[in-house]
């Protein structure tokens, strides 16, 4: 059957929920009109006009009774004079209450301008985080995808190869026919070993997605917090976040120090430099790895007797057990190594 190449569907542009709001605070903001004040227009103002006015007709009203009571009813040009200086006093004031209305006034034009400026910080902070994590999710869509497409190109590649071996196979000598099942065999650990190190390489690239997320946004989203299995909103100044860092440069450190090989005369590759990341205790890893040496160190002393090619099956057997182990998560890296080197 022929190799199909996928196409990667390349998401779509970048859409900014906050823009449009982004957008009328700058132009609110750039455009605003310069502060001007006009008592006319002022609600203040004319609240206190309304209050002046009555209290200086008042003021007039009680000094021309006053001045009447005082000269027996007659008007006189004092009594007129007298109430309008009464009620010129409360226009003075009113005019006077003017700088402090407008100060007023400019005060508030001011909060209501840094108010836009403050929302449009913070709307542009979210819009900057949000176009973040769809850059991050792009880049690992891409990543997985090519990932995804190597290796179903490297399975085509070894089915057909695999293929074809087979052909020769029935057409092979009978010194070739003796060989075959060992040479199936090989291949078959070849290909577990490939699988092994794929998965290994998956695993830390999820690890390292996951703790880039943590860092770059400084908590836990949901995603994150059920990876590690910590509460979301855990911020990166948290103990759990600080252990989860150093867990992954320790790994990293015992990677570079780290090495595999293939024992017991089998043909498989040596081991991945990449470290494991599969959460487990290391409690129960550790009596896993106990237990499985025992047994592995018994088996090949029950069967050390054997001849030379039953005992390579009982050997690639623990081989193919001890694969099974690591990629079901219940061994550590270092252990698989180590327990390899037993055989």
């Amino acid at each position: 059957m022929a190799y199909e190449k996928k196409e990667y569907q390349e998401s779509g542009a970048y859409q900014s929920a906050y823009q449009d709001t982004i957008s009328g605070l700058v132009n609110k903001v750039a455009s605003g009109e310069k502060f001007t004040y006009n008592p006319m227009t002022d609600q203040a103002y004319q609240a206190y006009a309304t209050q002046y006015k009555r209290l200086g007709d008042a003021a007039r009203q009680n000094t021309l009774s006053d001045v009447a009571i005082n000269t027996g009813g007659l008007a006189s040009s004092y009594a007129t004079s007298a109430a309008a200086q009464a009620q010129n006093e409360y226009n003075q004031a009113l005019t006077d209450k003017i700088p402090e209305l407008e100060a007023l006034a400019y005060e508030k034009y001011n909060n209501e301008r840094n108010y836009n400026l403050n929302a449009l910080g913070a709307l542009q902070a979210l819009d900057d985080s949000a176009y973040g994590r769809w850059s991050s999710d792009r880049d690992y869509n891409r990543s997985k995808f090519e990932y995804d497409q190597n290796f179903d190109y490297q399975n085509y590649i070894d089915e057909r190869d695999f293929g074809y071996q087979q052909e020769r196979d029935k057409v092979a000598d009978a010194q070739f026919d003796k060989t075959y099942d060992l040479d199936v065999k090989n291949y078959e650990l070849n290909k577990q070993a490939q699988k092994f190190n794929q998965k290994m390489q998956k695993d830390e690239f999820e690890y390292t997605k996951m703790l880039n997320s943590w860092t770059t946004l400084g908590y836990a989203t949901k995603e994150v917090a059920k990876y590690f299995g910590v509460k979301v909103g855990t911020k990166t100044s948290d103990q759990k976040y600080k252990d989860a860092d150093m867990a992954y440069k320790y790994a990293a450190l015992n990677a570079r120090g780290s090495s595999g090989g293939s024992s017991g005369g089998s043909s498989g590759n040596s081991g991945s430099s990449k470290p494991n990341y599969k959460t487990k205790s290391y409690e129960k890893m550790n009596k896993a790895e106990k237990d499985l040496s025992t047994r592995i160190a018994k088996s090949l002393m029950q069967n050390s007797a054997l001849p030379k090619k039953q005992y390579q099956k009982v050997v690639d057997n623990w081989m193919d057990t001890l694969a099974k182990e690591y990629n079901a998560g219940n061994i550590t890296k270092d252990g698989y190594y180590t327990l390899r080197e037993q055989l």
